[in-house]
């Protein structure tokens, strides 16, 4: 019985593009950026550890596919997004689609806790003078500027930044005997103070943090301090030579609004980026809810903290919990109640709780159910509500095998999956900083509209809003520590303090699937920085940090290994149809090869790419004038863009690729087109190999104004060319059709290579239709049973089907 038909067509007036496209040789004087000398660095093999060459694919020679000599298979191609009007046709689509899911059907609930959120402040830079006399700051002399919450500003590089605000805590909130300040996340160093005292100190910039200031404040105006230090990041500042800091960064930030130092590819600035706000509540008081997934017991562990902030003696209480269905209708339990005992500072409950199995309800990318536990604290009477708490979490499991054959195959509840994604640099942060949760919604949809199937997050976590989000979606999520290149001996301890609170915040979110350690390690000795032989301890080290969080966590040591292998899932970044010789060449690639990779893995690509300019439109309306001058012939290049942070790569990399051009529409449309053409070329390549299960590319929509012309999708959301061929390379079930050669004799035979790609769970019967079109007349047509792979083979080799030019 054929229930499914692959259909694929050969058009002769198509170009079928191999290799390095033709360009005129140039001299490259260009000088070489940051990024360009790391991926100069090339791949080291570890001595000792055992590894497997990926050799090109051999291909049996006498399997070809037959014409049937006649229009009988003739077929009506599917439809395609072709225009940015068909790509809103669909997202609408998936908007109904997925609207159910993020739904909230539960109970109504009544947040027991008083909150009062801080919206704006003033701010200015510290002067001198308040070094001398804190009295300046808390009186507010000086020039201060009016800021809304969340901001974010520069420099990069040590600096030091105060908000302060007045604000009028209603007398209610001192019923309560805890009141705090209370953090979403604040970059880098935050001291807080109230009404003059120094109420709490923290690190970090991913990590939710609070600091308790009852006893500092009262009924009415009271004075909010907020001291912000930056400093550089362990991966280096810009400038020649680099500024090696302490601050764990990444590259890349939110960015804010100065193009000598904000836009475009800037680094890590500062602020309160993130929500702030006050917050009363009882004691003891829940601190954290972790509903952890339990799939082989059907049932969730429910793990709730609660805290005696104020070191007092407490007593013994009633826990109260319920589990409903959140986006869909049911009950699982509910107000159920049992004693707990009051041990002195932080009590830790741990609650076993059923879900029928015939009831149970998995989440997945196409069907993200979720459920929602409910907390209440009691006096032990239970009579008195002190405190509750409400948390969002799904039925779902996700693995990195190490006992599969090969080690690495990746599984989602049980079965097998492969990741198709892409790299984020700014655009998700903005979303939630700007409280824009439409644009958030959208922007998770169309991921799926380009048959992504997860996003990672580079070299950061995002605020908790995008995971909740990515929750109700069906997004999954790689969340990365803000590790690169180089970690400073001196933060060694730092860095799991941080990876444990960073599992904190991601460890309820079923679509966060993954975490990873490190972004391309480098094997330069920098006197600051550990050893690749330490890099592993601390491996060792963070996997006991954050397991002690959530024992289920997968992670991925490294991604973009330069010093290979890591002792796990190994992962190459490979930038080839940019920058020169970089990882394999191109050609090897398309024929099967790969790097070097730990003996018997699977293997990923967690970054590849290539620049294609901003549209013409948005450069004028959005770009310094300095950026789009001309010469006095009419003659523009990107080299205008090139300043300190630009970030601007395509004049010093187009002399491999294209031909330099004369003017900003030429420039841009040959930069999109070569990111087009390499684009498909590798993810293509990609799709083809059995052991390649996960890959991301590097970037997909662009986070102006730190922006990066890598993205595929401009700031406002436009596609370039790069985006239709990225979507459709990724269409789970699909067909490829493959040639070394993009020219030929009238007359020549040519074999064409002919594959089905399939990352579905299911391999449909099928039938193979392809006809042989010339200038619009089809002239001879075939068909033959399909071998569709199953998603553990991911791709299957048809035959040759020959064509007579």
């Amino acid at each position: 019985m054929i229930n499914k038909s692959i259909y694929c067509r050969i058009v002769l007036v198509i170009f079928l593009y191999w290799g390095g496209k033709v360009a005129y040789a140039q001299e490259n004087q260009a000088e070489k950026d940051f990024y360009t000398v790391i991926a100069e660095h090339g791949q080291q093999i570890l001595s000792g550890r055992p590894m497997d060459t990926i050799l090109p694919q051999a291909l049996p020679a006498d399997k070809f596919l037959t014409w049937a000599g006649n229009n009988s298979c003739r077929f009506s191609a599917g439809n395609k997004i072709m225009t940015s009007g068909d790509l809103e046709k669909s997202l609408e689509k998936l908007r109904n689609r997925y609207r159910p899911f993020l739904q909230d059907l539960t109970p109504a609930f009544q947040d027991e806790r008083l909150r009062l959120s801080v919206d704006s402040m003033q701010f200015r830079y510290e002067q001198p003078e308040d070094c001398a006399d804190f009295n300046r700051l808390l009186e507010g002399r000086g020039n201060w500027e009016n800021v809304m919450i969340p901001y974010y500003h520069g420099p990069q590089g040590i600096s030091t930044a105060w908000y302060r605000v007045e604000v009028d805590i209603p007398a209610d909130f001192f019923s309560k005997p805890v009141l705090m300040l209370h953090f979403n996340g604040s970059d880098y160093y935050t001291d807080a103070y109230v009404n003059g005292h120094h109420v709490g100190f923290h690190e970090g910039m991913l990590d939710e943090f609070e600091f308790n200031i009852r006893k500092y404040t009262r009924p009415g105006k009271n004075i909010f301090l907020v001291k912000i230090r930056n400093d550089y990041s362990m991966l280096g500042g810009e400038g020649n030579p680099r500024y090696w800091g302490n601050k764990l960064a990444a590259s890349n930030s939110p960015g804010w609004d100065d193009p000598s130092s904000g836009w475009t590819c800037c680094p890590a600035g500062s602020g309160i980026y993130q929500d702030f706000y006050i917050e009363a509540r009882s004691e003891p008081y829940i601190a954290d809810v972790f509903c952890r997934p339990l799939l082989e017991q059907s049932a969730v562990e429910l793990w709730v903290e609660v805290d005696l902030d104020n070191g007092e003696k407490a007593d013994d209480f009633l826990l109260e919990y319920s589990l409903y269905g959140q986006n869909f209708e049911y009950c699982v339990v509910e107000k159920q109640t049992k004693e707990v005992r009051v041990e002195g500072g932080r009590i830790l409950n741990r609650t076993l709780i059923p879900i029928p199995k015939d009831l149970l309800r998995l989440w997945e990318p196409n069907s993200p159910w979720l459920y929602q536990a409910r907390v209440s604290l009691y006096d032990k009477r239970g009579r008195i509500l002190l405190d509750n708490r409400k948390q969002q979490f799904g039925m779902r499991e996700f693995l990195i095998a190490g006992n599969s054959s090969p080690k690495g195959r990746m599984y989602l509840n049980g079965q097998e999956i492969r990741l198709r994604g892409t790299n984020t640099m700014g655009f998700l942060q903005q979303d939630v900083m700007r409280h824009d949760w439409e644009r958030l919604v959208d922007d998770l949809l169309l991921a799926k509209l380009t048959n992504m199937n997860f996003i990672r997050t580079t070299q950061r976590i995002v605020q908790k809003e995008v995971y909740e989000y990515a929750d109700r979606l069906g997004m999954m999520m790689q969340a990365d520590l803000p590790l690169f290149a180089y970690i400073n001996q001196k933060q060694y301890t730092e860095i799991l303090k941080q990876a444990g609170n960073i599992e904190r915040v991601l460890r309820n979110h079923p679509s966060v699937i993954l975490m990873s350690y490190l972004n391309e390690p480098m094997a330069e000795v920098k006197a600051h920085a550990i050893s690749r032989y330490a890099y592993e301890r601390l491996f060792d080290a963070l996997d006991i940090v954050v397991h002690n969080e959530n024992p289920d966590r997968a992670v991925k040591y490294v991604d973009g290994d330069y010093q290979a292998p890591s002792n796990g899932y190994p992962d190459n970044h490979c930038y080839n149809i940019w920058y020169d010789g970089h990882g394999i060449e191109l050609p090897d690639m398309c024929r099967g090869a790969w790097m070097p990779v730990s003996k018997d893995w699977m293997y990923g690509c967690g970054e590849f790419g290539a620049e294609g300019l901003d549209p013409v439109d948005l450069m004028k309306r959005k770009y310094p004038v300095e950026w789009l001058k001309t010469e006095p012939d009419g003659s523009w290049s990107p080299v205008y863009m090139r300043s300190k942070h630009s970030g601007e790569q395509t004049f010093k990399m187009h002399w491999n690729w294209f031909e330099t051009q004369k003017t900003m529409e030429g420039w841009v449309k040959e930069s999109q087109q070569h990111q087009e053409w390499g684009i498909r070329k590798v993810v293509r390549a990609f799709r083809r190999m059995p052991r390649m299960n996960s890959f991301a590319v590097h970037l997909f929509i662009d986070a102006w104004p730190n922006g990066w012309m890598k993205a595929i999708m401009d700031c406002e959301r436009t596609p370039k060319p790069a985006w239709f061929v990225y979507r459709d390379a990724l269409t789970p079930l699909s067909v490829q059709i493959e040639s070394e050669r993009n020219a030929f004799f009238s007359g020549e035979k040519h074999p064409f290579q002919v594959w089905i790609c399939n990352d579905t769970q299911t391999t449909p019967e099928s039938i193979l239709k392809y006809t042989l079109e010339l200038n619009g007349k089809m002239i001879n047509s075939g068909c033959a049973p399909a071998v569709v792979p199953p998603v553990k083979e991911g791709s299957c080799f048809q035959g040759f089907l020959p064509v007579v030019m």
